[in-house]
């Protein structure tokens, strides 16, 4: 994932906004990466990334803010077929940082 990449242009303290698409992991339409929530807060956490946050948005419109993101919350998120996830991160470490 290219979260770690994203990582290394925040300073300690630096917020990061993602939005994707996500649920069960696969690949649509060729190009369309749908991923699932627990990859991509593993990805997260390895980067030195603290999650704030994550607003998802179903089909059927309907907004659910899972506040922490836990796991138990993410296996049934999951199990959907398709949702929008937006994630808010905090960069915890000094890490790299390009700029």
């Amino acid at each position: 994932m290219g979260i770690e990449n994203l990582a290394k242009l925040l300073r300690s303290g630096g917020m990061l906004y993602l939005s994707t698409p996500i649920v069960r992991e696969r690949i649509e339409f060729n190009v369309n990466w749908v991923k699932n929530p627990i990859n991509i807060l593993s990805a997260a956490n390895s980067a030195g990334l603290l999650p704030h946050e994550l607003i998802v948005l179903n089909q059927q419109g309907i907004h659910m803010i899972i506040f922490p993101p836990t796991e138990p919350k993410l296996y049934s998120l999951a199990k959907e077929h398709y949702a929008l996830g937006k994630f808010f991160f905090e960069k915890t470490g000094l890490g790299q940082v390009i700029c």
